[in-house]
């Protein structure tokens, strides 16, 4: 998985140009199959992406602006506008007080603390840290394996097109669907909350996120699977 996201956030930031259709949905999960990438391509590749910023892709190249074409989901959970065709330069409005990158994520999310319509639907405030801080630990191990293989970048014109090709491998209809759970949770899970959240401190909505969007396991039966994010959709 870890190789796939490396080589994608290689050409986004390497490259900054506007993804191209090289054909249709098939022949390029057909191309990104014979390179060996992941079946899990597009979701794997949505769940590293959604929320980056411009701050954080900074981290692996310092020219980086919000001309970036990297799509990510869009935490403000009222505008009509739920996928952002870029990487957002956000901040939180104390940022400059600031040198540690720790206390400007603190600043950014604790500033929408009483904001129900901020990042994920109903989460609370905790929950919200720990998705950011997530997310960062997961860019911070990236960044690392980007750092190792950026001297050996890839050379198939049209591996990548296709892994720039949002449209068409799997990755902007992930971020579709992490969008509906972050902006309409209670459509995704139904009543499965009540079993999620049962006999755990957590809000219900944040145990059923953290079960059914990072495929953690719990709350279920120890010969039962627990339900991926395409069965949820599917059924």
């Amino acid at each position: 998985m870890s190789c796939w996201i490396i080589f994608v956030l290689f050409i986004l930031v390497e490259i900054h140009s506007k993804p191209t259709d090289i054909s249709s949905k098939k022949s390029c999960l057909d191309v990104l199959k014979s390179a060996q990438a992941s079946e899990n391509f597009g979701e794997n590749v949505a769940h590293a992406l959604h929320s980056i910023t411009v701050r954080e892709l900074r981290k692996f190249e310092s020219n980086v602006t919000e001309e970036n074409n990297i799509p990510t989901i869009n935490v403000d959970l009222t505008s009509d506008q739920a996928i952002l065709p870029y990487a957002p330069d956000r901040r939180g409005p104390n940022e400059d007080l600031f040198s540690d990158d720790t206390m400007k994520t603190l600043d950014e999310v604790l500033s929408h603390m009483d904001d129900p319509n901020y990042m994920i639907k109903e989460l609370n405030t905790i929950e919200r840290l720990v998705h950011a801080f997530h997310m960062k630990t997961m860019w911070s191990s990236i960044r690392h394996k980007y750092e190792m293989n950026k001297n050996n970048p890839p050379t198939s014109s049209d591996v990548c097109l296709c892994a720039l090709d949002v449209e068409n491998n799997g990755v902007l209809t992930m971020l579709r669907y992490i969008a509906l759970i972050f902006r309409e949770p209670e459509l995704i899970y139904g009543n499965q909350l009540e079993d999620y959240g049962r006999n755990n401190k957590m809000s219900v909505l944040g145990h059923a996120m953290l079960c059914g969007y990072h495929n953690v396991r719990c709350g279920v039966e120890p010969n039962q699977q627990p339900k991926t994010r395409i069965q949820h959709v599917n059924e």
